[in-house]
Protein backbone atom coordinates (compact mmCIF):
# COMPACT_ATOMS: atom_id res chain seq x y z
CA UNK A 1 0.00 0.00 0.00
CA UNK A 2 2.82 2.46 0.86
CA UNK A 3 4.59 1.75 -2.43
CA UNK A 4 1.41 2.49 -4.33
CA UNK A 5 0.88 5.79 -2.49
CA UNK A 6 4.54 6.77 -3.03
CA UNK A 7 4.31 5.93 -6.73
CA UNK A 8 1.13 8.02 -7.15
CA UNK A 9 2.69 10.92 -5.23
CA UNK A 10 5.84 10.82 -7.38
CA UNK A 11 3.74 10.70 -10.53
CA UNK A 12 1.67 13.71 -9.39
CA UNK A 13 4.77 15.62 -8.32
CA UNK A 14 6.38 15.03 -11.68
CA UNK A 15 3.45 16.82 -13.28
CA UNK A 16 3.25 19.70 -10.79
CA UNK A 17 6.63 20.34 -9.16
CA UNK A 18 9.55 18.71 -7.39
CA UNK A 19 8.74 19.92 -3.86
CA UNK A 20 6.85 17.16 -2.07
CA UNK A 21 6.41 19.02 1.24
CA UNK A 22 4.85 21.99 -0.53
CA UNK A 23 2.69 19.73 -2.70
CA UNK A 24 1.32 17.91 0.33
CA UNK A 25 0.97 20.78 2.83
CA UNK A 26 0.62 23.87 0.66
CA UNK A 27 3.45 25.49 2.68
CA UNK A 28 6.99 26.25 1.58
CA UNK A 29 8.19 24.67 4.80
CA UNK A 30 11.52 25.46 6.36
CA UNK A 31 13.39 28.59 5.31
CA UNK A 32 16.79 29.85 6.36
CA UNK A 33 16.75 32.90 8.64
CA UNK A 34 18.22 36.11 7.18
CA UNK A 35 21.21 36.11 9.57
CA UNK A 36 22.15 32.50 8.76
CA UNK A 37 25.71 32.42 7.49
CA UNK A 38 26.49 35.84 8.98
CA UNK A 39 27.08 34.80 12.59
CA UNK A 40 30.40 33.54 13.90
CA UNK A 41 30.42 30.06 15.40
CA UNK A 42 32.12 31.51 18.46
CA UNK A 43 29.17 33.58 19.70
CA UNK A 44 27.96 34.00 23.26
CA UNK A 45 24.17 34.26 23.24
CA UNK A 46 21.86 35.93 25.74
CA UNK A 47 18.14 36.74 25.68
CA UNK A 48 16.30 39.51 27.46
CA UNK A 49 12.65 40.46 27.26
CA UNK A 50 10.46 42.59 29.45
CA UNK A 51 7.21 43.97 28.01
CA UNK A 52 7.63 47.29 29.84
CA UNK A 53 11.34 48.11 30.00
CA UNK A 54 12.58 46.10 27.00
CA UNK A 55 9.84 45.44 24.42
CA UNK A 56 12.29 45.59 21.46
CA UNK A 57 15.96 46.00 20.66
CA UNK A 58 15.33 49.67 19.81
CA UNK A 59 13.54 50.48 23.08
CA UNK A 60 15.36 48.45 25.68
CA UNK A 61 16.47 49.65 29.09
CA UNK A 62 18.21 46.79 30.88
CA UNK A 63 17.98 46.57 34.66
CA UNK A 64 21.27 47.55 36.36
CA UNK A 65 22.17 43.95 37.34
CA UNK A 66 21.61 42.73 33.76
CA UNK A 67 23.56 45.68 32.36
CA UNK A 68 26.45 44.74 34.67
CA UNK A 69 26.33 41.16 33.32
CA UNK A 70 26.40 42.47 29.73
CA UNK A 71 29.38 44.73 30.47
CA UNK A 72 31.22 41.87 32.19
CA UNK A 73 30.67 39.54 29.24
CA UNK A 74 31.77 42.25 26.78
CA UNK A 75 34.94 42.83 28.79
CA UNK A 76 35.83 39.13 29.14
CA UNK A 77 34.57 37.59 25.89
CA UNK A 78 38.00 37.28 24.31
CA UNK A 79 37.73 36.31 20.63
CA UNK A 80 34.03 35.47 20.93
CA UNK A 81 31.20 37.64 19.67
CA UNK A 82 28.43 38.52 22.11
CA UNK A 83 24.81 38.98 21.08
CA UNK A 84 21.98 39.80 23.43
CA UNK A 85 18.80 38.78 21.66
CA UNK A 86 15.55 40.67 21.98
CA UNK A 87 12.13 39.29 21.19
CA UNK A 88 11.77 41.29 17.97
CA UNK A 89 15.07 39.90 16.59
CA UNK A 90 14.37 36.18 17.02
CA UNK A 91 13.03 35.64 13.48
CA UNK A 92 16.25 37.08 12.05
CA UNK A 93 18.29 34.26 13.61
CA UNK A 94 16.04 31.17 13.81
CA UNK A 95 13.04 29.85 11.96
CA UNK A 96 9.80 29.43 13.92
CA UNK A 97 9.98 25.72 13.02
CA UNK A 98 12.96 25.52 15.40
CA UNK A 99 10.99 26.89 18.36
CA UNK A 100 8.11 25.37 20.32
CA UNK A 101 4.70 25.88 18.75
CA UNK A 102 3.51 28.21 21.55
CA UNK A 103 6.82 30.05 21.98
CA UNK A 104 5.14 33.49 21.92
CA UNK A 105 2.94 32.65 24.91
CA UNK A 106 5.65 30.99 27.01
CA UNK A 107 7.15 32.82 30.03
CA UNK A 108 10.41 34.67 29.16
CA UNK A 109 12.59 32.14 31.04
CA UNK A 110 11.19 29.25 28.97
CA UNK A 111 11.45 31.34 25.79
CA UNK A 112 15.12 31.88 26.59
CA UNK A 113 15.78 28.18 27.16
CA UNK A 114 14.15 27.07 23.92
CA UNK A 115 15.73 29.92 21.96
CA UNK A 116 19.19 29.03 23.28
CA UNK A 117 18.68 25.41 22.18
CA UNK A 118 17.72 26.56 18.67
CA UNK A 119 20.58 29.07 18.44
CA UNK A 120 23.21 26.61 19.64
CA UNK A 121 21.90 23.94 17.26
CA UNK A 122 21.98 26.34 14.29
CA UNK A 123 25.14 28.33 15.00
Amino acid sequence: ENREIRARLRMNLGEVNNHPYEAVTGSHGHWLPPKYGHVKEKTIWAYWYNPHSCPSHLRCRLPPQVQLCVETIEKNKGSFDFKIMHRDEVDQYVSRFELPFKWDTMPPALQKDSLMNALLARY
